[in-house]
């Protein structure tokens, strides 16, 4: 599922997880 989305330094979307464990990284897309 989506979670809340931010940029990362590398301007990069990453999914923000209070986990922070299992989330893929990609270009454009958010996969948790």
């Amino acid at each position: 599922m989506l979670r809340a989305v931010a940029l990362d330094r590398n301007g990069h979307l990453v999914a923000g997880k209070s986990t922070g464990g299992g989330t893929l990284k990609l270009p454009g897309r958010i996969y948790n």
